[in-house]
């Protein structure tokens, strides 16, 4: 129960720069990574994952509006964690390497250049 809080809370803090939630990015603490070498394969996956993770988080932030109590919005996050850990694993990569390619693309920004041109040309088509 533990670990998948873990992964979720995460998976939540990793996509936040990509997803331009300005106050939960400055909350952060600046960290340095260590420098990966990420695969073309990977960096198609971390895309597609996070193009699924945009998605679910406006589904869900949509659906978050009606919320009427506490516990709702607790039951509708975690909805929400739930899918966007499916979403990284159904794209063929673990949480982890998830969070390292989005830790790296923080503090490299020809990473993070390519990625969101990535994701740029995924929504066009």
């Amino acid at each position: 129960m533990f670990r998948n809080t873990t992964r979720t809370a995460v998976i939540a803090l990793a996509t936040a720069g990509f997803l331009a939630t300005p106050a939960l990015a400055q909350e952060q603490q600046p960290q340095q990574p260590p420098q990966i070498e990420v695969s073309d394969s990977q960096l198609d996956a971390f895309v597609d994952a996070t193009v699924e993770i945009v998605d679910i988080r406006e589904s869900y932030q949509a659906q978050a509006a009606s919320v009427e109590s506490p516990e709702e919005m607790g039951e509708l996050e975690t909805q929400a964690n739930a899918e966007m850990i499916e979403a990284v694993e159904a794209a063929g990569l673990q949480v982890e390497e998830y969070n390292q390619i989005a830790q790296a693309a923080q503090q490299d920004p020809e990473l993070d250049q390519q990625i969101v041109e990535m994701m740029m040309d995924r929504e066009v088509q």
